[in-house]
């Protein structure tokens, strides 16, 4: 599981596009414009994170907007999922916002499982490393939740 690549800011017609109406085609593009209360909100909130409060992008931003892509693409699909199966049964929801010690980044998908398992190119999380007790902590919320419910 690795980061989104965004090709389209290889597009100045796509820039340009998203430019014009950055207010109404970011809700349109990250698929929030019929999910969200109130979308110019959301739009603002997700400039000022990815974007220094910019409302437009430029090809430079392409690994802000990378990491939007990872972080959001895949919530509507999967709260609208969670809506469907939430009439049969209990659903359980998990966002991961941890940012890891020493790192200025957000997470992106799969971060969570550094701190879980010994997991891929990531590093080992020792005794010694300053995330070791929140990976402990994270070990006994899933063990629980595996366990109880």
């Amino acid at each position: 599981m690795g980061r989104i690549y965004c090709t389209d800011f290889n597009n100045s017609e796509f820039l340009t596009n998203l430019n014009r109406e950055f207010g109404r085609r970011m809700p349109e593009y990250f698929l929030y414009d019929k999910s969200a209360d109130d979308p110019c909100s959301v739009t603002r909130k997700l400039s000022q994170r990815f974007f220094n409060g910019e409302s437009s992008v430029n090809s430079d931003m392409a690994e802000q907007f990378a990491l939007l892509m990872d972080e959001r693409s895949p919530m509507q699909c999967i709260r609208s999922a969670a809506d469907q199966l939430a009439k049969f049964n209990d659903v359980y929801l998990f966002n991961f916002t941890k940012i890891r010690h020493g790192s200025s980044l957000p997470p992106k998908h799969a971060d969570d499982l550094q701190y879980l398992f010994i997991y891929l190119d990531m590093p080992e999380i020792l005794p010694t490393d300053p995330d070791y007790n929140f990976s402990k902590q994270m070990v006994s919320s899933w063990v629980t939740f595996a366990r109880d419910g």
